[in-house]
């Protein structure tokens, strides 16, 4: 079970092998909990909420999931040089998604992201850093409330985030992603207070 995610997790990364790597030597590693030292995202003009995307009846084996994606803000604002550095799954087994899908996510995710460089950054100076991005099905997510939504983004969110940024490149590097254990079902449930 494990080795087919992992050859899953090897394929997606595969798809962004034409991407230069990134050499922590050129470009400053900054948290995302630090970034508003260089750069303010905006997505449509209005910072984001919720790390949340909702995928249309392509998510065939189970309603939630979540994913880190590392990238380079370059100095015109924009993401690039997305890589995948972590990824959550159940631990049975019923969340791993294809290649295809989760490259979707990362594409689809951050397309619509732009960053002002602050006041402090006026040399635009180029960084890499990460968003965690929770995404589920939108069959399943109409069933549920704002509240609950934003329950269940914190519990997955909690799992994909990456609060110490340069020392998980140290020692995972940024060519393939981590698999690690999503919250159980009964964490869900309770997360959502209904069973829903």
């Amino acid at each position: 079970m494990i080795r087919s995610i992992g050859k899953i997790v090897i394929a997606v990364t595969l798809l962004f092998v034409w991407l230069p790597v990134v050499d922590a030597g050129d470009i400053k590693i900054v948290d995302k909990a630090k970034l508003d030292a260089y750069w303010n995202l905006e997505v449509g003009g209005k910072p984001r909420e919720l790390a949340m995307i909702e995928i249309d009846g392509r998510m065939k084996q189970g309603p939630v999931g979540c994913i880190n994606v590392g990238f380079v803000i370059d100095s015109n604002g924009s993401p690039t040089r997305l890589r995948l550095l972590k990824v959550a799954i159940d631990p049975q087994g019923k969340h791993h998604q294809d290649e295809t899908m989760l490259a979707s996510i990362m594409s689809q995710s951050l397309s619509d992201f732009h960053y002002r460089p602050t006041k402090d950054n006026v040399q635009k100076q180029e960084v890499f850093t990460t968003y965690p991005i929770v995404y589920l099905d939108a069959k399943w997510a109409v069933k549920l409330d704002a509240a609950q939504k934003l329950r269940l983004n914190s519990l997955m969110l909690a799992t994909c985030e990456i609060t110490d940024l340069a020392s998980w490149v140290a020692e995972h590097g940024v060519r393939e992603a981590v698999i690690v254990p999503a919250p159980s079902a009964e964490q869900i449930a309770a997360a959502l207070g209904d069973g829903k």
